[in-house]
């Protein structure tokens, strides 16, 4: 994370994800996806007239053909820049979200705590930019795109800071899912 503060341009920072958040995800979904690519194979071969087996053999396919791209596009360095101006999303130095001050309703950050299915708990930081309407809002999850949690702290002051003055509520609030 870079920070910097102009006297005449006020407060800024810039949080920068590192790639590889999900990749390592790939091997568990390699895993699932042979699992049940190899139990429908073995259905087929016990009926082989049967098609719906065939049919349900792509399923498998796809779904890693989908977990394939996110895990790739998961790997793209992204810059959020906080300023006077509002929030922006950049990839490749190229602005894909920007969202003014005036547009933004709320702001929270804190702790976002996963709960695995054998009890093991894991949390990570995380940002959000509400604005209406919803769909336009920024969400910063520091688990998925390997942001530490100082840096997210660091964009959560400098976000409170600027949002004083046009009265945005900015809370620090830890979510459990």
């Amino acid at each position: 994370m870079t920070s910097v503060t102009k006297p005449d341009e006020g407060p800024s920072a810039s949080v920068v994800s590192k790639p590889g958040g999900l990749h390592r995800l790939l091997g568990i979904s390699i895993g699932a996806t042979t699992f049940l690519f190899v139990i429908l194979l073995s259905g087929f071969a016990m009926n082989p007239g049967d098609t719906v087996y065939l049919q349900a053999e792509t399923l498998p396919i796809a779904l890693f053909s989908i977990e394939l791209l996110a895990i790739l596009v998961s790997r793209r360095t992204q810059v959020i820049a906080i300023d006077r101006e509002g929030v922006s999303v950049s990839v490749r130095e190229r602005v894909t979200k920007r969202l003014p001050w005036d547009s933004i309703v709320k702001v929270q950050w804190g702790g976002w705590t996963r709960i695995s299915p054998l009890g093991k708990r894991r949390t990570s930081p995380y940002i959000d930019f509400f604005c209406v309407p919803n769909r336009k809002s920024i969400r910063v999850l520091g688990g998925f795109r390997n942001i530490d949690s100082p840096e997210i702290r660091r964009a959560a002051e400098v976000s409170a800071e600027l949002a004083a003055p046009r009265r945005i509520p900015v809370e620090n609030k830890d979510v459990a899912f």
